[in-house]
């Protein structure tokens, strides 16, 4: 069942999967640059970064659409991976607290939490509402 009902299941079928296809094409390009140049060269964090938006989009139209809960639960692991690679404080603070708000939102599970806990602590961001989100997962049962 549509999420969103201004687009219909044809176009985020379409988003969905072109989001798909330029995830595979970035990471057989990151995986090229690491082989040619090492993985710390620049171009390297600029496909992460790039992967980190496309996951983003698929990760929204993917609630948009419909998705099942579980479905979507299943695909922040691979969400997680990419922000683990280049999120940081000064230019993710939207996509952390629409992360640890989706973790909530659909209760994943401690593991997947804790790993987005551990970039915010490794970054040192210290936010009201990320900490109260941090909180109140932690204090359910």
């Amino acid at each position: 069942m549509l999420r969103n009902k201004i687009k219909n299941d044809i176009y985020f079928n379409e988003f969905i999967d072109y989001e798909e296809k330029r995830i595979e094409k970035f990471l057989i390009l990151v995986e090229k640059v690491i082989e040619e140049r090492g993985k710390d060269d620049k171009g390297v964090k600029n496909g992460y970064i790039a992967l980190q938006g496309y996951h983003f989009n698929k990760l929204r139209a993917m609630y948009s659409a419909g998705c099942s809960i579980q479905t979507i639960r299943d695909f922040l692991p691979e969400v997680i991976n990419i922000m683990e690679k280049v999120w940081d404080k000064e230019s993710g603070y939207i996509r952390m607290l629409w992360m640890i708000s989706i973790a909530v939102m659909l209760n994943v599970e401690d593991k997947e939490f804790n790993r987005l806990i551990a970039m915010v602590r490794k970054e040192g961001l210290n936010d009201y509402l990320v900490n109260y989100f941090i909180a109140f997962r932690n204090s359910e049962p």
